[in-house]
Order: C-alpha cells, then sequence, then structure tokens
C-alpha cells in the first residue's frame, strides 16, 4: 500500500499497528501493508472494529494471501476473529488493487492470485468457480472453543456484524466499491485526485 495511505493507518490506529517500527524478526507489521491501496476501507473498517472493542489489540500482520485479506493479531477472542474472518470474505469481492467490485484470478502461468476487477491487470484471468462445501462455510474449532469463551458463537457473530456494519459506511451506495481512494484515504471517482 502506498506510503501516503499506510501513515493514515498507522496515526488513526496507533496501538493497533504499533508493531511497524519493530524488527522483522519480531513481526511482520515492520513490512507495513503487505497489499495494494484497493483494500485500504476494509484495514480502516477492521482497525476501527477491533480498536473499539479492544483497544489494547497489537497486529502482527496485515497482507494478502491467496487472494485474500489476513491480519495477525497477538491475541484475539471470538468477536475479534469473527470481525476478522468477515474481512478476509469480503476482500474475495474487493479488487485489491483499487476498491472496486472484484472477483478472484489467476495469473496465467499460475502463480498468483489475487482479486482484481475484470481486466484490471493484464495476464490475470478468472479463477473457475468450485461447487460449495457447506462444511467449509462451519466455524472451526480453533474459531470456537466453547470451553473458553461460552459464548464464542454469539461473540463471533457480532464480530462479524461489527465488520459488516462499519464496512458499509466506506461503500458507494451503488456501486459497492470502496476504492480508488486518495491519499487522506476519501473515496475518489474515477481514481483522480490520488
Amino acid at each position: 500500500m502506498r506510503e501516503a495511505l499506510t501513515r493514515l493507518l498507522y496515526s488513526r490506529y496507533p496501538v493497533l499497528f504499533a508493531e511497524h517500527r519493530l524488527d522483522a524478526a519480531e513481526t511482520g507489521m515492520a513490512w507495513g501493508f503487505q497489499h495494494d491501496d484497493g483494500w485500504f476501507a476494509l484495514v480502516d473498517a477492521l482497525a476501527a472494529v477491533i480498536t473499539s472493542y479492544a483497544p489494547m489489540a497489537v497486529a502482527q500482520q496485515v497482507k494478502q494471501k491467496t487472494g485474500a485479506l489476513r491480519i495477525t493479531l497477538r491475541e484475539g477472542d471470538a468477536f475479534v476473529r469473527g470481525a476478522c474472518a468477515a474481512a478476509e470474505r469480503f476482500s474475495r469481492t474487493i479488487s485489491e488493487v483499487s476498491g472496486r467490485r472484484g472477483i478472484l484470478m489467476v495469473g496465467r502461468q499460475g502463480r498468483w492470485l489475487k482479486t482484481l476487477a475484470p481486466g484490471e491487470i493484464a495476464d490475470f484471468v478468472p479463477v473457475r468457480p468450485r461447487t460449495a462445501d457447506p462444511a467449509a462455510e462451519s466455524l472451526s474449532d480453533e474459531e470456537i472453543d466453547d470451553g473458553r469463551e461460552p459464548y464464542a458463537e454469539t461473540l463471533y457473530a457480532a464480530g462479524e456484524a461489527a465488520f459488516h456494519e462499519a464496512m458499509a459506511r466506506r461503500r458507494h451506495p451503488v456501486t459497492g466499491d470502496c476504492g480508488p481512494v486518495n491519499d487522506r484515504g476519501e473515496m475518489v471517482a474515477g481514481g483522480e485526485d490520488q
């Protein structure tokens, strides 16, 4: 992500992203945000949800992996895991490059996966959809541990809902886009004023 947006997130969420000052041997945040500008709104929304719920939460890494946003935190209960899971699923529908509506694409050589708007980057083609596996949509034991958190399923769902509510304020009401954004993190039409 470009430097202006990176600095903006560091200033908005100084505790959550405090580890960006540490060495790369200690934390993945030393590398900054390892994704393109199009996911700025997703990270901003997720950071707002996490910090309002858990003000002392600390991110270890924020990156793109297999076409989806991944955030790793030092700690987090079911609410935080629910918010992060919702952001990851949502990232599969928004271009990492522009913030426009997107789909999972693969480079023609089959090496790189990215969520992109159609035609956004040459040599990337849509990934053929798989058949839905209902078991894949259920929550894993890692996501919900009823022994430690008696209301984990409810907290998880509340985290998901909080992310979606925060994201709704950052999307265009007609197109569903959340970018491109200027250096102040504001959505701009047609990409001007960046």
